[in-house]
């Protein structure tokens, strides 16, 4: 690479989807553009050697998997969540420790187009991006050199950990009609993922830290309601199938060979689960007083805007990001290239 570049990335690693971003990055080059190279694939890793019972491998030639090594075995990352099963996936607080996520973070890593990364933004839930020495720790582990693959490391000089709504509003920040907004206004981001919801207020361009949380009414709790009410009417399914066929854009699924329209039960369960999360969030934020917009972000942002807009009587108006799954690492890609400068 030249002297006057750097290679920046952004990995947004979830329960559900894994999100990356990367790049050179010219310095000096301010202009506001959203970088093109954006992979999103299932965020799930399994040891290869447990693939053997689903014969998962021969249906996976030709997909986005990618194998990684971790601790000197192969694991396979991207696996379609319902191939491998609910016991197969971290979903737990302690995610971002396993060897499940080191899987997926090497699996970003194997994608640059560079072996040697200047600096890394990612992102962590509200509450634990507030504990510094989590954070220091997870840094810590994050840089240096990691063998991705047999014949391949990857080397990360550089590690910056940001609050995961964070990067959503470094995302809304990148639209100069909105400078008066981000500069002067107090904006609430929600963003609703598949493990937890996670909100942060930023006013006048500054993180209240104080207002900001998170809960577990996330999308994983819409899907296990959604599955109970389903189960009362037509019988057991899995929420897998339901994540699997709301990813596929499907609107009915198979219940026992019947036909069920999925969009009735999808919205009786949001309509439940989204309104506790907002009830958490509007006890956290009762000390502010307007909010000029609320940004909902994430993969699951359509489903809390009703109860949102219903809930949220002290908020102007409000707006669910463009692509908004891929809000927060456009956002951590965007801080990337800032930070680097």
């Amino acid at each position: 690479m030249k002297v006057d570049e750097k290679y920046v990335a952004a990995i947004d690693i979830g329960y559900s989807n894994l999100k990356i971003m990367h790049g050179k990055h010219k310095l000096g080059n301010q202009t506001k553009v959203r970088g093109n190279k954006v992979i999103c694939i299932p965020a799930t890793a399994i040891k290869k050697e447990e693939l053997g019972h689903t014969q998962a491998l021969n249906q996976f030639k030709g997909s986005e998997c990618i194998e990684v090594i971790v601790n000197e075995e192969v694991w396979v990352v991207g696996v379609k969540p319902h191939k491998i099963g609910e016991e197969m996936r971290q979903l737990n607080r302690d995610f971002s420790s396993t060897d499940s996520y080191k899987a997926m973070y090497y699996g970003a890593l194997s994608e640059m187009e560079t072996d040697n990364i200047d600096l890394l933004v990612t992102g962590l839930p509200v509450d634990q991006s507030l504990e510094p020495e989590f954070v220091k720790e997870m840094q810590s582990w994050m840089e240096g050199i990691h063998k991705v693959g047999n014949k391949r490391n990857v080397t990360v000089k550089k590690v910056v950990i940001i609050p995961q709504p964070a990067g959503a509003f470094m995302d809304f920040s990148m639209d100069s009609k909105r400078d008066n907004l981000v500069d002067n206004g107090t904006i609430l981001v929600i963003d609703p993922g598949y493990y937890s919801v996670d909100h942060i207020v930023i006013e006048e361009g500054e993180y209240k830290r104080d207002c900001s949380g998170t809960s577990l009414f996330a999308v994983s709790a819409i899907l296990k309601k959604c599955v109970e009410l389903i189960k009362i009417d037509h019988g057991r399914i899995e929420p897998e199938t339901i994540e699997n066929a709301i990813q596929a854009g499907k609107s009915k699924i198979l219940v026992r060979g019947k036909k069920v329209i999925l969009s009735d039960y999808l919205k009786k369960s949001s309509e439940i689960i989204s309104e506790k999360a907002i009830n958490v969030i509007k006890q956290n934020i009762r000390n502010v007083k307007n909010i000029d917009l609320t940004l909902l972000v994430g993969g699951g942002g359509q489903y809390y805007v009703s109860k949102a807009e219903e809930r949220l009587s002290n908020c102007a108006d409000f707006e669910v990001a463009i692509e908004p799954h891929l809000a927060i690492v456009r956002g951590y890609y965007t801080s990337a290239k800032d930070i680097v400068e």
